[in-house]
């Protein structure tokens, strides 16, 4: 939960960029991937 407070916390930081889109997308799909990854080493630890 605090990882997601501080990733919202850098995108509100990034959003007088003018590139608040696009760091919106990177921060969805870094928590995609790293959730892909998390997963993926559960399924491991169970086989």
């Amino acid at each position: 939960m605090t990882e997601e407070k501080l990733v919202l916390a850098e995108l509100l930081e990034k959003a007088g960029d003018g590139d608040f889109l696009r760091a919106v997308a990177e921060a969805v799909l870094q928590l995609l991937m790293e959730s892909d990854v998390e997963a993926d080493r559960r399924r491991a630890l169970r086989a």
